[in-house]
């Protein structure tokens, strides 16, 4: 039978451990040490320390002077001879140049802008040159800038959280060629061909004097657009949506209230901002809050493919989510409540008549008016019109108590 291989033993043959010398320490070793050892050491110990001490003098000196003013390092190479002497002088002298250059292409590297992730316009679909941006121009004269901080969170009128990005995220730059879009009474013109680009568009909205002048998407369900663009890719400012419970078509097939949400990440204070251009999406719609800019935006327009539709203006209100504005299809008595708290929460006395019989237009947004809290909204409400001509004059004065969110 094989016998199992035992490591080999650390006894001797006498069955004891070899004796050993006492080990010394270094203090022990060093004071044993002949004189001229130890000059020995010493020595080289002196002339390594020299070595690195003028290598690092060398490259810091490279480092900051760069490949266009080179170091003397003849007196480092001590003996180099010959052509393979010149050579490695030569090689030894652009070693600061190098590593500085180095240096500093590292530099520069670090400071390259992220690359923004959209998709380029013409790798998703045939689109004209131009258009891949929607540009108004602002004609309400600019008030000064107010600098403020982000909001905690832009969040649609549906139950859905959404938490603004921990950093903001670069918002992504216009296409240098985009033109405005056709700018008529009600915008509608430009609905073929964005919904050419997506057929989710199922209307368009203008709110004259501001910069709202954009397509309306419809998702699979509220939150679908929330933070997509119109090309369904990822974007923080978002697209204008409507509320995926609302019927489309001609007026008289729209839902009782068409509930549409826009986000608001920049023009949420106690005192909004008008006309500013940084300000997309519903950002400026709380300029509204203003009874002289809502003296000038007595209707709004939101038509679909069906028909041109205007719509007048009799409420703009500051509530909480509590007040639950955003059924679609409330019946009779739900509908003349949710038209009454408007009137009572509204900002400023519309001369309008309207009733549950009326269609209404509601548009959505955050605040932060009242504080860092992520359930407070601004509310246009807005009675379709038979027509988007012969408009009749409204008379809108100031509300000297209207009826606000107390958190």
């Amino acid at each position: 039978m094989q016998t199992k291989k035992r490591h080999p033993s650390r006894l001797s043959s006498s069955g004891q451990r070899p004796r050993r010398g006492k080990k010394l320490s270094f203090w022990q070793k060093l004071s044993r040490m002949k004189p001229q050892g130890f000059a020995v050491c010493f020595g080289a110990l002196a002339v390594g320390g020299y070595l690195l001490f003028s290598v690092g003098s060398w490259v810091v000196k490279g480092i900051s002077s760069g490949p266009d003013s080179p170091q003397d390092t003849t007196g480092l190479l001590m003996t180099a001879n010959g052509s393979a002497g010149e050579e490695l002088s030569a090689g030894w002298d652009q070693l600061p140049g190098t590593v500085a250059s180095a240096a500093r292409s590292a530099a520069e590297a670090a400071k390259l802008q992220p690359v923004s992730l959209r998709v380029p316009l013409s790798l998703r679909t045939e689109i004209p040159a131009g258009a891949d941006e929607i540009v108004v121009p602002s004609e309400i004269p600019a008030l000064p800038e107010e600098t403020k901080p982000a909001p905690e969170a832009e969040i649609p009128q549906k139950p859905a959280e959404e938490q603004a990005p921990a950093e903001t995220a670069a918002a992504e730059k216009p296409a240098e060629s985009a033109p405005a879009v056709t700018v008529t009474t009600t915008g509608s013109e430009n609905l073929s061909y964005w919904r050419s680009v997506n057929s989710d568009v199922i209307g368009w909205l203008k709110v004259p004097t501001t910069n709202i002048n954009y397509p309306v998407v419809k998702g699979p369900n509220t939150n679908y657009y929330i933070d997509k663009d119109i090309y369904g890719n990822y974007s923080v400012n978002g697209v204008i949506w409507a509320d995926s419970d609302i019927r489309t078509g001609s007026g008289s097939q729209l839902s009782n209230n068409t509930v549409i949400y826009g986000h608001n990440w920049t023009n949420y204070s106690a005192n909004p901002s008008v006309g500013r251009s940084g300000d997309v999406m519903f950002a400026q719609l709380t300029s509204l809050q203003h009874l002289w800019v809502a003296q000038q935006i007595p209707y709004i327009y939101f038509s679909t493919p069906e028909e041109d539709m205007a719509w007048q203006v009799f409420a703009a209100f500051y509530t909480d989510t509590n007040l639950d504005y955003i059924v679609t299809d409330p019946g009779s008595s739900t509908m003349q409540y949710i038209i009454d708290e408007a009137i009572a929460r509204s900002e400023h006395v519309y001369d309008v008549s309207v009733s549950a019989s009326d269609k209404i237009l509601t548009l959505s947004t955050c605040t932060r008016r009242f504080g860092a809290r992520s359930d407070q909204r601004f509310v246009v409400m807005a009675k379709l019109m038979d027509s988007t001509s012969n408009l009749p004059s409204v008379s809108i004065t100031a509300n000297s108590s209207p009826k606000r969110p107390q958190f």
